[in-house]
């Protein structure tokens, strides 16, 4: 979704919101392993879903000029995690600046 609104010229700028990994453990949280709305993508239960997604390429300090690295990081790059409502602001404390 990033790569065609930039394409399409409707932003400039991606920002990156780092969210604690806890986010994951909240009732009804859902997987996608590539764009949700795409037509026929699989959406799963994200409890039953962890397996699928490459934690370490996502977290862990990678080697991301390794080819096979890349490929790794571009696959789950495309993936998505579904939230129901709302994320709330806990999930983000520990990146935002006090102040």
């Amino acid at each position: 979704m990033e790569y065609r609104a930039k394409q399409d010229g409707r932003i400039e700028r991606t920002a990156w919101l780092y969210i604690d990994r806890k986010v994951m453990e909240i009732d009804g949280a859902m997987f996608s392993p590539g764009v949700a709305n795409k037509s026929g993508m699989p959406i799963y239960a994200l409890r039953e879903s962890l397996h699928l997604i490459d934690l370490e390429v996502i977290c862990e300090r990678t080697n991301w000029r390794d080819p096979d690295v890349k490929a790794r990081l571009d696959q789950a790059e495309l993936c998505e995690i579904l939230i129901p409502d709302h994320v709330p602001l806990k999930f983000f404390e520990r990146y935002l600046p006090h102040g």
